[in-house]
Protein backbone atom coordinates (compact mmCIF):
# COMPACT_ATOMS: atom_id res chain seq x y z
CA UNK A 1 0.00 0.00 0.00
CA UNK A 2 3.04 2.50 0.81
CA UNK A 3 4.43 1.79 -2.44
CA UNK A 4 1.89 2.41 -4.45
CA UNK A 5 0.87 5.70 -2.38
CA UNK A 6 4.33 7.04 -3.14
CA UNK A 7 4.35 6.50 -6.61
CA UNK A 8 0.59 8.06 -6.99
CA UNK A 9 1.73 11.16 -5.01
CA UNK A 10 4.35 11.90 -6.89
CA UNK A 11 2.79 11.10 -10.17
CA UNK A 12 0.11 13.78 -9.10
CA UNK A 13 3.31 16.34 -8.49
CA UNK A 14 4.65 15.23 -11.67
CA UNK A 15 1.18 15.86 -13.29
CA UNK A 16 0.53 19.45 -11.45
CA UNK A 17 3.29 20.44 -12.92
CA UNK A 18 2.69 19.64 -16.43
CA UNK A 19 1.79 21.43 -19.86
CA UNK A 20 -0.36 20.41 -22.61
CA UNK A 21 2.00 19.24 -25.58
CA UNK A 22 1.05 20.69 -29.11
CA UNK A 23 -0.56 17.49 -29.77
CA UNK A 24 -2.67 17.28 -26.62
CA UNK A 25 0.13 15.17 -24.27
CA UNK A 26 0.53 15.98 -21.08
CA UNK A 27 4.22 16.73 -20.47
CA UNK A 28 6.76 17.34 -17.55
CA UNK A 29 9.57 18.75 -18.96
CA UNK A 30 12.39 18.93 -16.59
CA UNK A 31 15.43 18.53 -18.34
CA UNK A 32 18.45 17.24 -16.43
CA UNK A 33 20.51 19.44 -14.36
CA UNK A 34 18.57 20.53 -11.32
CA UNK A 35 17.77 16.39 -10.67
CA UNK A 36 13.58 16.87 -11.37
CA UNK A 37 13.88 14.17 -13.43
CA UNK A 38 14.76 11.81 -11.07
CA UNK A 39 11.41 11.48 -9.06
CA UNK A 40 10.03 11.30 -13.19
CA UNK A 41 12.30 8.28 -13.91
CA UNK A 42 10.97 6.30 -11.20
CA UNK A 43 7.79 6.69 -12.14
CA UNK A 44 9.01 5.52 -15.92
CA UNK A 45 10.26 2.22 -14.39
CA UNK A 46 6.94 1.67 -13.55
CA UNK A 47 5.33 2.20 -16.56
CA UNK A 48 3.45 5.41 -15.10
CA UNK A 49 5.03 7.58 -17.36
CA UNK A 50 6.80 7.60 -20.92
CA UNK A 51 10.40 9.14 -20.91
CA UNK A 52 11.03 11.75 -23.25
CA UNK A 53 14.59 12.87 -22.24
CA UNK A 54 14.29 15.75 -21.36
CA UNK A 55 10.34 15.62 -20.32
CA UNK A 56 8.23 12.79 -19.13
CA UNK A 57 4.26 12.33 -20.37
CA UNK A 58 1.51 10.98 -19.11
CA UNK A 59 -0.78 7.98 -21.31
CA UNK A 60 -3.99 10.17 -22.27
CA UNK A 61 -6.45 8.07 -20.01
CA UNK A 62 -4.25 9.62 -16.81
CA UNK A 63 -6.10 10.83 -14.10
CA UNK A 64 -4.60 12.04 -10.58
CA UNK A 65 -8.00 11.42 -8.97
CA UNK A 66 -6.84 6.98 -9.32
CA UNK A 67 -3.99 5.44 -7.93
CA UNK A 68 -0.77 5.11 -10.37
CA UNK A 69 -1.20 1.75 -12.67
CA UNK A 70 2.04 0.23 -11.49
CA UNK A 71 3.77 -2.37 -13.46
CA UNK A 72 5.99 -4.22 -11.16
CA UNK A 73 8.89 -5.92 -12.48
CA UNK A 74 12.33 -6.82 -11.10
CA UNK A 75 13.82 -3.37 -12.49
CA UNK A 76 11.37 -1.16 -10.43
CA UNK A 77 12.72 1.59 -7.96
CA UNK A 78 13.04 0.64 -4.32
CA UNK A 79 10.52 2.08 -2.15
CA UNK A 80 13.10 4.01 -0.43
CA UNK A 81 14.34 5.56 -3.98
CA UNK A 82 9.93 6.76 -3.99
CA UNK A 83 10.04 7.79 -0.76
CA UNK A 84 13.37 9.76 -1.67
CA UNK A 85 11.65 11.20 -4.66
CA UNK A 86 8.50 12.58 -2.76
CA UNK A 87 10.74 14.00 0.17
CA UNK A 88 12.72 15.79 -2.90
CA UNK A 89 9.49 16.93 -4.19
CA UNK A 90 8.06 18.99 -0.91
CA UNK A 91 11.70 20.20 -0.62
CA UNK A 92 11.81 21.68 -4.50
CA UNK A 93 8.15 23.27 -3.88
CA UNK A 94 8.38 24.78 -0.58
CA UNK A 95 6.12 27.61 -0.97
CA UNK A 96 3.21 24.93 -1.81
CA UNK A 97 4.59 22.51 0.73
CA UNK A 98 3.52 25.54 3.66
CA UNK A 99 1.12 24.91 6.17
CA UNK A 100 -0.97 28.00 5.20
CA UNK A 101 -1.79 26.02 1.67
CA UNK A 102 -3.06 22.97 3.88
CA UNK A 103 -6.44 21.15 2.48
CA UNK A 104 -6.24 22.69 -0.87
CA UNK A 105 -10.12 22.75 -2.77
CA UNK A 106 -9.25 20.67 -6.09
CA UNK A 107 -11.56 21.31 -8.77
CA UNK A 108 -13.09 18.15 -10.01
CA UNK A 109 -15.06 19.55 -12.21
CA UNK A 110 -13.56 19.61 -15.60
CA UNK A 111 -13.98 17.43 -18.74
CA UNK A 112 -10.00 17.66 -19.27
CA UNK A 113 -7.00 16.80 -17.48
CA UNK A 114 -4.66 19.53 -17.88
CA UNK A 115 -3.11 20.90 -14.51
CA UNK A 116 -4.79 24.45 -13.46
CA UNK A 117 -3.66 26.83 -11.07
CA UNK A 118 -3.49 25.34 -7.72
CA UNK A 119 -3.16 21.75 -9.12
CA UNK A 120 0.41 21.67 -7.71
CA UNK A 121 -0.33 22.76 -4.28
CA UNK A 122 -3.53 19.86 -3.90
CA UNK A 123 -0.45 17.57 -5.19
CA UNK A 124 2.35 18.70 -2.99
CA UNK A 125 -0.16 18.70 0.19
CA UNK A 126 -0.86 15.49 -0.37
CA UNK A 127 2.41 14.44 -0.49
CA UNK A 128 3.07 15.99 2.58
CA UNK A 129 -0.26 14.35 4.19
CA UNK A 130 1.08 11.02 3.40
CA UNK A 131 4.63 11.83 4.53
CA UNK A 132 2.55 12.98 7.67
CA UNK A 133 1.30 9.47 7.92
CA UNK A 134 4.47 7.86 7.51
CA UNK A 135 5.92 10.10 10.19
CA UNK A 136 8.66 10.62 7.24
CA UNK A 137 7.81 14.62 7.99
CA UNK A 138 6.25 17.55 9.88
CA UNK A 139 5.01 21.12 9.87
CA UNK A 140 7.33 23.81 11.79
CA UNK A 141 6.35 26.68 13.85
CA UNK A 142 7.39 28.72 11.10
CA UNK A 143 4.70 26.40 8.50
CA UNK A 144 7.44 24.93 6.80
CA UNK A 145 6.95 21.40 5.84
CA UNK A 146 10.14 19.63 6.78
CA UNK A 147 10.70 15.80 5.67
CA UNK A 148 13.01 14.35 8.11
CA UNK A 149 15.09 11.32 7.71
CA UNK A 150 18.38 10.04 6.03
CA UNK A 151 16.23 11.19 2.96
CA UNK A 152 15.78 14.66 3.87
CA UNK A 153 17.76 17.11 2.21
CA UNK A 154 17.07 17.53 -1.43
CA UNK A 155 20.69 17.22 -2.05
CA UNK A 156 20.51 13.78 -1.21
CA UNK A 157 18.49 12.68 -4.54
CA UNK A 158 21.81 11.27 -5.62
CA UNK A 159 21.18 8.43 -3.97
CA UNK A 160 18.55 7.43 -6.49
CA UNK A 161 21.08 7.45 -8.82
CA UNK A 162 23.27 5.36 -7.06
CA UNK A 163 20.54 2.99 -6.39
CA UNK A 164 19.69 2.79 -9.57
CA UNK A 165 23.11 2.22 -11.17
CA UNK A 166 23.31 -0.35 -8.51
CA UNK A 167 20.38 -1.99 -10.34
CA UNK A 168 21.69 -1.55 -13.54
CA UNK A 169 24.51 -3.68 -12.35
CA UNK A 170 22.75 -6.55 -10.74
CA UNK A 171 20.61 -7.27 -14.00
CA UNK A 172 23.11 -6.39 -16.27
CA UNK A 173 21.31 -3.71 -18.60
CA UNK A 174 19.88 -0.60 -18.60
CA UNK A 175 16.68 -1.19 -20.45
CA UNK A 176 15.88 -3.84 -17.83
CA UNK A 177 14.99 -1.12 -15.48
CA UNK A 178 11.90 -0.59 -17.62
CA UNK A 179 8.78 -3.06 -17.89
CA UNK A 180 8.70 -4.92 -20.79
CA UNK A 181 5.19 -3.29 -21.89
CA UNK A 182 6.76 0.23 -21.65
CA UNK A 183 8.61 2.13 -23.75
CA UNK A 184 12.29 2.86 -22.79
CA UNK A 185 14.11 6.36 -23.26
CA UNK A 186 14.49 6.96 -26.60
CA UNK A 187 18.67 6.82 -26.51
CA UNK A 188 18.19 3.06 -25.11
CA UNK A 189 15.28 2.02 -27.82
CA UNK A 190 18.35 1.35 -30.43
Amino acid sequence: MTYAALATQIARIAWGRSECDSDGTLVDVHFNENDLHAPCDMLARLGVLRDNIVSHSFPADWSPLNEARLIRHVGEPTEGDLLLGLMFYTEWFPSEAALSNRHPIFSRDRTCWKPVAGDLVWAVQGACELLLKLKAGSWQANGDFWPRSAYSDSYKIELYWTSRNEMIRRLGSEKLLYPPTHCPPKDLAG
